[in-house]
């Protein structure tokens, strides 16, 4: 028997109280893990890779991170194209 697995995709809601698709995913039986995607075809938009808003989401998912790992948990951060990269994460 396989142990189930829900992933909850954190996008632009970025905190972990009342957060939509977390309640739901933490509902249901089995784990849950947090996943955010740097994806490459957004952050193509920006041309300073130190502009202020990734910075800003950067700092937000290292303290979402800190704040699973107190519970026990972890945020799964990658780096690609979402297109493909949750595809093949389900």
């Amino acid at each position: 028997m396989t142990a189930e697995l829900s992933i909850a995709w954190i996008r632009r809601d970025m905190r972990l109280h009342d957060h939509a698709a977390l309640a739901t995913a933490l509902a249901e039986k089995g784990a849950v893990q947090p996943v955010f995607i740097f994806d490459t075809e957004i952050l193509g938009r920006f041309p300073n890779p130190a502009d202020r808003r990734l910075v800003f989401i950067a700092e937000t998912l290292c303290q979402m991170h800190a704040a699973l790992q107190a519970r026990g948990g972890a945020m799964l951060v990658l780096h690609g194209k979402a297109s493909e990269l949750m595809p093949k994460l389900a």
